[in-house]
């Protein structure tokens, strides 16, 4: 689903969410008429910690050409209890490899799965603490749920400029990670992460 975002100069990206209580739906009027980002909306379905069905990337992207120096696939990040354990039975369904990351900004722990087009990265909180960004997301959704989708930039400094110069509000964390934050109303629906970290 586009959203409809009527700049295109910062290109497309899409963004994941868990479709609950006809979020696709609200959405697609909650976001029309914004400048900067052409934003794609693409549901993810959860089962506790485990995604179901099949994720598709929007087509036709070219991350070489991209206008804030997307590079490679993005990653889809799900707030987790157990992130090791959620990874090690993706990759065991899907017979792929895991990986491991440690997310320092976020103040995370990451273990992940590469798929086709696209990763799937579990996140836990590196402190358990619900004041922390993922902790807090367990807290206030009482459980799993897709915290953000994140790209990778080659040059951080270029896309913050870039974001800055088209007036898209960002929250940065730390030096590697930029976080933008899509609203419905006064609740965050999404949020898209800009990294130059792997």
């Amino acid at each position: 689903m586009s959203s409809g975002l009527s700049a295109e100069h910062l290109g497309h990206v899409t963004m994941f969410i868990e479709d609950r209580d006809g979020l696709l739906a609200r959405l697609r009027g909650v976001l029309d008429g914004k400048p900067g980002l052409c934003l794609h909306i693409a549901a993810v379905k959860l089962d506790g910690d485990t995604v179901t069905g099949e994720t598709r990337v929007e087509e036709g992207r070219q991350p070489g050409d991209h206008p804030l120096g997307i590079t490679g696939d993005p990653a889809i990040k799900i707030a987790s209890a157990g992130p090791k354990q959620a990874a090690a039975g993706l990759a065991a369904r899907a017979g792929r490899p895991g990986y491991e990351a440690e997310r320092g900004q976020l103040n995370a722990v990451g273990y992940g799965v590469r798929l086709d087009g696209y990763a799937v990265e579990f996140l836990g909180s590196a402190t358990g603490s619900s004041q922390d960004l993922i902790g807090g997301f367990l807290a206030e959704h009482s459980g799993p749920g897709v915290f953000a989708t994140t790209y990778r930039v080659r040059d951080l400094s270029a896309t913050r400029a870039a974001l800055t110069a088209a007036d898209v509000r960002f929250t940065q964390w730390g030096r590697h990670s930029l976080l933008l934050r899509v609203e419905d109303g006064q609740s965050t629906v999404g949020r898209i992460e800009f990294t130059d970290e792997d």
